[in-house]
């Protein structure tokens, strides 16, 4: 009879359990609340614009930090042919975006299988609110037609979001204004202060 009248008391404890239904946050809040932050970034953009000025001086210093930086600011590939493209690579449209100031940059995965991953990058700039967005598909199998690794394909897909967040930097971004970092990275690397064996020594590591 004691077992039973305890039973009774714990039912009728649950019974009285306030059961708390989930609150559910559809699109629409999730809009007005991304909404709303944009807003306020380019309302801070206005009323505190970049200067051009400052940007030059700290990427530029940025980037000529010390050769190792300066090295990994341009990069090098074979397009065939014996030809080679080279360009400003992924670090300097890291440096890029840490000095332009109020610029929104950001990258995600929108498709990926056995053979290729494509990565989409989104640039904002909030003070033009002028806004870009680019893709970027990387190969995940070998010459021979075998794909990666697990482990390996997920290094790909880093490259592509890599890939992805510099080319939409750059298109929001005028090239134009990145020519002064790219060129006192190249005068840092092979300039006229720079012995003659050195000069040669990095170019023909470059070259390999």
């Amino acid at each position: 009879h004691e077992d039973c009248k305890t039973e009774r008391e714990q039912m009728s404890n649950m019974n009285e359990v306030e059961i708390i239904e989930p609150e559910v946050v559809n699109g629409t809040a999730l809009m007005q609340l991304e909404k709303a932050a944009i807003d306020m970034q380019i309302a801070t953009a206005h009323q505190y614009p970049r200067s051009m000025t400052t940007f030059k001086r700290k990427s530029v210093d940025m980037a000529t930090l010390d050769e190792e930086t300066a090295e990994s600011c341009i990069y090098r590939r074979p397009v065939g042919g014996g030809k080679n493209a080279e360009g400003m690579s992924v670090r300097t449209a890291e440096i890029v975006g840490a000095c332009y100031g109020n610029l929104r940059v950001g990258a995600r995965i929108i498709e990926q299988t056995d053979r290729y991953v494509i990565a989409q990058g989104v640039a904002h700039d909030l003070e033009s609110n002028f806004m870009s967005s680019c893709e970027v598909k990387e190969c995940t199998v070998k010459a021979d037609g075998t794909p990666y690794s697990e482990r390996m394909s997920v290094v790909v897909a880093k490259v592509a979001l890599s890939k992805a967040r510099r080319d939409a930097t750059f298109q929001v971004v005028p090239k134009a204004l990145c020519k002064p970092i790219e060129a006192a990275v190249r005068d840092m690397l092979f300039g006229s202060g720079t012995t003659l064996d050195k000069r040669r020594e990095r170019a023909g590591a470059r070259i390999n």
